[in-house]
């Protein structure tokens, strides 16, 4: 009578569990049917992360713990947390065009953009793309989606003209060390150098590569090796490999076709990366080469025709010459010529005179010759 009492208490038990064995091999075989199910979705609503959870458990857990999961963010009254740039009636000016951004009376998020020859144009913010470092805006029309000209820079708390660094860097270890013939350098810093240009930065290249600057100059790339020795050119960079690891023979080159020449001399892309190696690497230990690096960020910063590289050529000599009260009133956005080679000019006249170096105007008409003459959105 006990064996049967006990058997008699696990028959439930039991019962329950082949139940959920087969809701669950019910629910797998409904996932692969669907899985296995072809459709058109062109035109189906935004149904968000939470409908892929079902299928992509594991990929939804490793997302979800990335700032990858606040990348797209669906904007309105109700979720007003996703927008971090300023619209209580910011304005920013740029080649002509006055941008407002704001709220309407409903409380939707908005950007008006007016021109002197045009009626304004109101867009509607629909979804915001980023949330770390910067954060850009999209609106709707039809059934497209399109970038609007105007970011918000979270790092430095303002708005500009528009994979971003979310990688984790790791210092290599006193061998790597013996295998870069360097002593202070992370493995992404020659195989995922910083040459590639977006959302007014320059960010590591995703495609690992080795290193080869005599290739990069073949084929007019910035190079990891001079990305970092700024002040050298691809030539000098392909003697050090060869030495060190053989491959590519060393090219023959000049000061333009590194950092030193491409910010004055390169398309608006080669620019932009020369003007962010120039401040973001370490600086030289020679003062003269930090002051010629100085003499030529002023010179990009005064005649550069971009905005967004006047921008980068700023940036860098905030980080080659910090705690500068000149350079904050400086605006590389503003289009009068004039008013931004006078902000320059206090610029210079606050640094000691030995730690500039004005580069030669028969040799910036020299670069600026040479210069690439495209007209290209870079996002400015």
């Amino acid at each position: 009578m006990k064996r049967l009492a006990v058997a008699g208490g696990w028959a439930p038990a039991l019962a329950v569990l082949v139940g959920l064995a087969a809701l669950v091999r019910a629910e797998r075989r409904a996932v692969a049917l669907d899985l296995a199910t072809e459709r058109d979705l062109h035109g189906q609503a935004y149904v968000g992360s939470a409908a892929c959870r079902r299928c992509h458990e594991e990929h939804y857990r490793t997302w979800h713990r990335t700032f990858h999961r606040t990348m797209p963010q669906e904007v309105s009254a109700r979720n007003p947390g996703a927008v971090l740039g300023d619209f209580s009636g910011a304005t920013y000016r740029h080649a002509g065009v006055d941008v407002r951004m704001d709220r309407d009376p409903s409380g939707a998020f908005r950007m008006t953009f007016t021109a002197a020859d045009a009626p304004p144009v109101v867009t509607i913010v629909w979804r915001a793309i980023g949330s770390r470092r910067y954060q850009q805006y999209l609106t709707r029309i039809g059934d497209a989606e399109y970038r609007l000209p105007v970011a918000y820079q979270v790092e430095e708390k303002r708005g500009d003209g528009a994979c971003i660094g979310c990688h984790r860097e790791l210092t290599a270890a006193s061998a790597r060390a013996r295998h870069s013939h360097h002593t202070a350098v992370t493995c992404v810093d020659c195989h995922m150098p910083r040459v590639v240009f977006g959302v007014l930065d320059v960010h590591r290249s995703h495609r690992i590569e080795v290193p080869d600057p005599a290739r990069a100059a073949a084929y007019g790339r910035p190079d990891a090796c001079t990305g970092c020795h700024a002040d050298e050119t691809p030539a000098w960079a392909a003697a050090a490999v060869h030495r060190w690891w053989g491959g590519s023979q060393p090219s023959q080159g000049s000061e333009v076709d590194g950092p030193l020449g491409k910010l004055l001399s390169g398309d608006p892309i080669e620019r932009a990366v020369a003007a962010d190696a120039l401040g973001r690497t370490r600086a030289p230990a020679a003062p003269p080469a930090l002051a010629i690096r100085t003499g030529l960020l002023l010179e990009a910063m005064a005649t550069d025709d971009y905005p967004a590289i006047r921008h980068l050529a700023a940036r860098a000599l905030g980080r080659l010459v910090p705690s500068m009260p000149a350079l904050a009133a400086y605006d590389p956005n503003d289009d009068r010529a004039a008013a931004r080679r006078a902000a320059v000019e206090r610029v210079r006249a606050s640094l000691p005179s030995p730690s500039v170096t004005a580069p030669d105007p028969a040799r910036v008409r020299l670069l600026r010759a040479a210069a690439t003459a495209v007209a290209i959105d870079i996002g400015e």
